[in-house]
Order: structure tokens, then sequence, then C-alpha cells
């Protein structure tokens, strides 16, 4: 009885986003560009902002990282990242829309594969 009652102690794990999409290599992207330019610096081995190193898996594939990645798009699109406290470089609302529409694309992967019938390949 006790096991059952902490079974909802638990979050439900994510699902992976990207579990039956292409992959889709970071660099180069505007992703890539732009996480060099204004995330890297917090983000980093030494750093560890927000318990986060970007530099490694930025090297690779979205695919790799899928959760992460999502998160940094949330954090993106509503403009949390980088954060206006710290003083640093801020990209401008055309490089938001930009990588937003990137990641977009690949996240949304499934949805326009099932909707439209065909695979969805975006550069």
């Amino acid at each position: 009885m006790a096991l059952i009652s902490l079974t909802g102690c638990f979050p439900t794990p994510r699902p992976n986003p990207l579990a039956d999409a292409p992959i889709y290599p970071i660099k180069p992207s505007i992703l890539y560009d732009t996480v060099q330019e204004y995330c890297v610096d917090c983000h980093n081995e030494d750093k560890m902002k927000g318990n986060l190193d970007l530099t490694k898996i930025v090297e690779g594939n979205l695919n790799d990282h899928p959760l992460i990645w999502q998160d940094v798009a949330y954090s993106l699109k509503h403009k949390e990242m980088p954060p206006e406290k710290e003083h640093v470089l801020i990209p401008d609302d055309n490089t938001y829309r930009e990588v937003n529409l990137w990641l977009e694309q690949r996240f949304n992967y499934k949805a326009d594969k099932t909707n439209s019938g065909s695979q969805v390949t975006p550069d």
C-alpha cells in the first residue's frame, strides 16, 4: 500500500520529442551561432549557470539531448535567456525569431509528419 501512494510523488518522465525524427546536426545553424555568441560564457564547464554546460552538447545533434534543447527553446521563446540582470549581450529580436523558428521546425517534426502525411526535413 505504501508503494502505491509513493508512485504519485515522482514526476512522469517527459517523452523524447525527437524519438522518430531525422538526425538534426546543430552545427552549422542559427542555434549553434547563437549559443556560441550568447550562451556559453555562462553555461560552460566552469560556471555551470543553471547547472547547464552547453559547450559540448552544442557540437552534437539536437537529437542527442532533446529535453535540454526543448528547455532552451522555451527559455529563448519567452526571452528568459540571457537574463537582463546579468548585464550580458542579449540577442536582437530577429535572432530570437530565427532560433525559435529553427527549433520549432524540428520539434514539430512529428506533428507536421502526421498532419501532412509526408516527411518534413527542415534545413
